[in-house]
């Protein structure tokens, strides 16, 4: 018998009135559970919440690998009206502490042993934080990790147009942006890519993103409760192992990142007859050795955090050509333009622009960074993006690069300033340049050009790689180093990045070579 509560009339806890779908529900690597028990779970989650003090419009920040128990810690945050800032376990103690100054939180949870923070790491981000009212320990391993948070079911709180979640994306700028989303936009998100992917309750949803991204949370585990499927949630990318667990699971649908699609191409004899459809961001090669390789549907997205995060999808309902070729529309009722750089004139169809956005997709702004916000929109309201694109005559888009100071390592945002500023850090680096550089297996990663503090600086690369590694997570470190003693500038006397990337380039393909 399902327990009622009160109403759920939130556009998140919503979902879970999904109740009459009982064979539909989240399937984890230890357990499984249908959409009605997910839901009192639920609602005695947010009464302990609320017990905790935790109240409407409280910023909560949870530390956890991929399980059942992230999602209903986010669907009980909303219900107790508070938001979720989802924490990316692969973060330094230093980058997580600006996260949780920056966004005011004011509880936690986290998983024990998570991640590559050290306990006495915690001690001592609890110790200097003492705004931090609350951090909720859980032990992973245990048969019910949220065992201690179960109270008494406490109506819904989620409001209709609540601001659900926190996200912090590296942008372009030398630090991470924390990008405000209303829960009824995510979930519209999640409605639109489930139409043109036609998703039905009777499919298997694959979650290995992770779900303190978009990809984890919107596209594979949104996607399937907002049409009653289920979603296979698994922690870790392995492609031995997921492969076995799609092809005995009989996953349907796989929402992924390029280099996980890779790995999945590259094991011989991989043979997965339930698997319909794979969706990335990718280029037309891939797609077109997946679509054959795989035997299936494949379909291109475009989109940003700041955008809930879709904003173009391949829609099945398009022809495969059309799909390799471009990425697909907007989203109904999304707005999509190409701008001049550095001007408000849109360009003509077949050109290329800057990608502009506006719609009910877009973020509320960044968390407590009004100036970074105001310098995001126009006076108009849309949103710049920093990527280039191209429009067909259709209004199909293609993505033709990035203008911002960012490359995408294994699926994540790398913000080459932030780089930059963490490995001038070292007391022996007088400044730093980081390029990307493309790599077979994470499609791009960093080449930092380092010029040390003096000419009698001992300063070595392997000094630089123990330094990265305290402070960066391992997707920002750069893969290759190189000591120079200047770096060149175009005759404005800015870093000519355009000819570093070139010296980059042809230093790894001669190491390739060799």
């Amino acid at each position: 018998m399902t327990m009622r509560t009160g109403p759920r009339s939130g556009p998140l806890t919503g979902l879970l009135a999904q109740t009459a779908l009982e064979g539909a529900g989240v399937v984890d690597d230890r357990t499984a559970t249908t959409l009605g028990a997910l839901g009192d779970r639920t609602a005695r989650l947010a009464g302990c919440l609320a017990a905790l003090g935790i109240a409407p419009g409280d910023r909560v920040a949870v530390w956890m690998g991929n399980s059942l128990e992230w999602v209903e810690l986010w669907l009980a945050i909303a219900w107790a009206g508070a938001t979720i800032v989802p924490l990316n376990t692969r973060l330094s103690a230093e980058e997580t502490a600006y996260v949780l100054d920056t966004a005011d939180v004011a509880w936690m949870v986290r998983a024990r042993g998570v991640g590559t923070i050290p306990e006495e790491g915690w001690v001592t981000l609890a110790e200097q934080r003492p705004t931090l009212r609350t951090a909720v320990v859980v032990d992973p391993a245990a048969a019910d990790p949220l065992a201690d948070l179960r109270g008494e079911p406490v109506a819904c709180r989620e409001t209709a147009d609540q601001a659900g979640m926190v996200l912090f994306t590296s942008g372009s700028t030398a630090f991470p942006k924390g990008a405000v989303l209303r829960n009824a936009a995510l979930v519209r998100n999640a409605q639109g890519l489930a139409r043109a992917w036609q998703v039905q309750p009777h499919d298997r949803v694959l979650c290995v993103n992770p779900l303190f991204h978009c990809g984890g949370s919107v596209f594979a585990f949104l996607v399937a409760m907002v049409v009653g499927a289920t979603v296979r949630i698994t922690d870790g990318w392995d492609a031995q192992r997921v492969g076995d667990l799609m092809a005995a699971e009989g996953v349907t649908v796989m929402p992924c990142i390029d280099v996980m699609l890779r790995d999945l191409l590259s094991r011989p004899g991989l043979a997965l007859p339930a698997l319909r459809l794979v969706s990335t961001a990718g280029d037309a090669d891939l797609f077109r050795a997946a679509a054959a390789g795989l035997e299936v549907e494949v379909s291109n997205v475009y989109g940003l955090t700041e955008c809930s995060p879709n904003v173009c999808v391949g829609d099945l309902a398009d022809d495969l050509d059309t799909r390799i070729a471009w990425i697909g529309r907007p989203q109904p009722g999304v707005e999509v333009q190409l701008r001049e750089l550095d001007a408000p004139a849109p360009v003509p169809a077949g050109s290329v622009g800057e990608i502009v956005v506006r719609g009910w997709n877009v973020m509320e702004g960044y968390v407590n960074d009004p100036e970074a916000t105001a310098a995001t929109f126009d006076p108009d309201g849309w949103l710049r993006t920093g990527d280039l694109g191209e429009l067909s005559d259709t209004g199909h888009l293609a993505f033709r690069g990035r203008r911002k100071l960012m490359f995408k390592s294994g699926g994540e945002n790398v913000a080459i300033e932030e780089v930059e500023a963490a490995l001038r850090t070292h007391p022996d680096v007088a400044d730093a340049v980081v390029v990307g550089v493309p790599h077979p297996r994470w499609s791009e990663v960093g080449y930092a050009f380092v010029r040390p503090d003096g000419d009698r600086s001992a300063l070595t690369t392997e000094d630089l790689r123990a330094h990265a590694e305290q402070v960066l997570a391992g997707f920002k470190r750069p893969a290759h180093y190189q000591l120079v003693t200047d770096v060149p500038r175009t005759g404005s006397g800015k870093v000519d990045r355009v000819a570093l990337a070139k010296v980059a380039a042809d230093e790894v393909t001669a190491t390739v070579s060799s």
